[in-house]
Formats: C-alpha cells, structure tokens, sequence
C-alpha cells in the first residue's frame, strides 16, 4: 500500500509481546500498517494491565519497528516512518471490571477499542453463546457513555443479539464490529445477523468480514445469490459492512480513533 491508504488489520489475537519475533516478520510481508492488538477480554483488570505494561515497554524501545497508536495521526507517523502501529483493543469488557473509571485508566495508557463482550455474559450485557440475552445493563449503558466520551470505539463482536442491538441504540457515536461474518451467509450465534449489520451501517460504522466460517461445522446456504449480501448490507449512506479488510482511516471528533471507513 502506498499513499494514504492504512492496511489495518481489524483483529489481531496472535500478536502477543512474546511472539512478535515470529510474528512481525509475516506481518510486514502482508504490508499490514496497523493493527487491533488483543490486549485483554476476559482477564481482570491487574492482570490485562500487566500485558499492557508490556506493549507500553515495547513502544518505548521502538523494538521490532512497533509503535503504540492512539490517533489516527500517530498510525499515519508510523507508517511514515517505516514503522507497524499497534492499536490497543480489548475482546471484551471484563477488564474494566465493575469501574467506570477504569475505562479513563486504559483510555490513558491506550485503549481504543473495546468490546461489549466476549461470548459469554459479562457486567455490559451477554456475549452471542449465552442461552438467553438478557441486553445491555445498567452499567454497560453507562460504560458506553463513557467510552464515547473518551474516544473508545464499541465494538459489538461477539455480542449477544439483543445486548449488540440495544447497545446500537444507545450508541450515539458510530460503532463498529471489527470481526464477524454474516449470519445469513454462515448460521451460527458469532456472526452478525443483518439487523445488526444494518445498525452498524446506519450508525455510520463498519464491520469487517472474516475468510471463511468462523466456526467449524458452518456451511453457507446453497444459493449463491446470497454471496453478495454484506455488499448489498452495507450500502447505506455514511456506512458500510466491509466486504474486505482494506480499510481507510479517518478522523472524526476529539481525538482518538473515531471512524473505520472504507
């Protein structure tokens, strides 16, 4: 990629502290620029700090060509300059435990994408495996709020139904789910069903489509009529389901990383 377009990688569980020696090397022959590094889900909030003290040690020695981004200016210098940026993104909120300040905390060190949950339920709302969907609490109302106020992107990736829907209606800032396919197209609770992906693109957000099911066992539907859904989906003004990984970053509001957009 050259010019202004940003190469992002919306999910990127495998890069962790210890493997970037394996790790960067494939992400450089990719010509990846930045990615969403998982840096907590499920871990509490000492533990996910711990890994986080680790990436902020990396970012200090510029080692491995890496530098923690928390703007869309700091991913264009680092592309610049020759460098990978590294997002901190959280699959799930259990981290910021039952604090709203501790969402501030991350916010300082990092945190610029944060899921709603992780599979299963948590103190915001319930993940997509939970037998029932109770929607988003109280305090995941408030932990929303206050996420946008800072400039923490929600992410609604692995959301239950109803908590990813509500949450979209709570949400006054776009949203986005940075790993999911279409329900239509793959049948299982991990995928975005198009009521969800519609909320996104009227949000003005986006999703990224994964390659290939996202569970073993997941067999898209016969007619190949629907191979183009999340292309027809995500064709609303201001929005989009991205039908590939190639995303443009642009910057809107105060700060932080506000919108993904192809």
């Amino acid at each position: 990629m050259t010019g202004k377009t940003i190469l992002l990688d919306a999910a990127a569980p495998m890069l962790e502290p210890r493997w970037l020696g394996r790790r960067m090397p494939e992400v450089a022959a990719g010509g990846i620029d930045a990615l969403l590094a998982t840096v907590g889900a499920i871990e509490d909030f000492r533990t996910t700090m711990e890994v986080v003290g680790k990436w902020l040690a990396i970012d200090r020695a510029r080692s491995h060509k890496i530098r923690l981004a928390r703007s869309v200016a700091d991913i264009r210098a680092a592309k610049a300059a020759g460098d990978t940026a590294i997002i901190i993104h959280f699959q799930g909120a259990d981290p910021i435990e039952d604090e709203l300040d501790f969402i501030d905390i991350f916010h300082a060190v990092g945190l610029r994408v944060m899921q709603v949950t992780y599979n299963l339920r948590n103190r915001l709302g319930d993940g997509c495996f939970e037998p029932t969907d109770a929607g988003l609490s109280k305090f995941g109302r408030k932990a929303i709020a206050r996420m946008e106020e800072l400039g923490v992107v929600v992410d609604l990736a692995h959301a239950g139904e109803r908590t990813a829907l509500e949450t979209a209606a709570a949400a006054t800032r776009p949203f986005v789910v940075t790993h999911a396919n279409a329900r239509a197209l793959f049948d299982v609770p991990r995928n975005a069903s198009d009521a969800v992906i519609r909320a996104v693109a009227a949000a003005g957000g986006v999703g990224r489509r994964l390659r290939g099911a996202v569970l073993p066992g997941a067999r898209p539907p016969p007619d190949a009529r629907h191979a183009d859904r999340p292309r027809r989906l995500h064709r609303r003004p201001g929005g989009c389901f991205a039908c590939r990984p190639r995303l443009r970053l642009r910057r809107r509001g105060r700060g932080g990383l506000r919108l993904f957009r192809l």
